[in-house]
């Protein structure tokens, strides 16, 4: 009994330590390059995985979550991981949200749709489907690079989608439970 003890307070000491993975996912559409292959007004979405306890603030209104990795899918020409760093980014006095390059004030690369939404979104909860007018702006200035080779958009502004999903704590805590209970049902084979 000791032992379940023991185990079941690492396993929520160890759910709390990860209990804060966020993951975002934007689309749209544009025109550019990758590597050395053209494309126009290709669908694109754009997936990057987080931790909010990574979460970073600016003092003001900005908070942001560099990712831990993050692909990008493009109509016609697959699916690359973003070998150049990555983050999301929120600005609550704008009610505007993004992808941009770290640190806190890097280039900002895609605005998402601008939504009420943002204006008090603090990057700890999940964000349902928003969708409307987006910007692509400043890849140029500073390359970015896939596993595909350098991605390289046009400015331009389509219409384009911004979900953030992070799991409630109660699945999280579940998840432990069952986890426990495997490991309880395993040690009781064993002996």
């Amino acid at each position: 009994m000791k032992f379940l003890a023991a185990f079941f307070a690492a396993t929520l000491c160890a759910a709390s330590a990860i209990a804060a993975p966020i993951t975002i996912i934007q689309t749209g559409s544009g025109t550019g390059s990758l590597g050395d292959t053209p494309f126009s007004n290709a669908l694109f979405t754009i997936t990057a995985h987080g931790n909010t306890d990574a979460r970073e603030f600016d003092g003001f209104d900005v908070y942001s979550i560099t990712h831990t990795s993050a692909t990008i899918e493009i109509e016609g020409l697959g699916t690359y991981s973003f070998l150049s760093g990555t983050r999301t980014f929120v600005t609550q006095s704008l009610a505007l949200a993004g992808l941009s390059r770290p640190p806190i004030d890097g280039f900002d690369l895609y605005y998402a749709p601008t939504d009420s939404a943002f204006a008090t979104w603090d990057m700890l909860t999940s964000i349902a489907t928003i969708s409307g007018g987006s910007e692509l702006l400043q890849w140029g200035v500073e390359e970015v690079v896939t596993s595909g080779g350098v991605l390289d958009f046009l400015n331009g502004s389509p219409e384009g989608t911004f979900q953030a999903i992070v799991p409630e704590p109660s699945s999280i805590v579940l998840s432990a439970f069952a986890f426990i209970g495997l490991a309880a049902f395993a040690r009781r084979r064993l002996n």
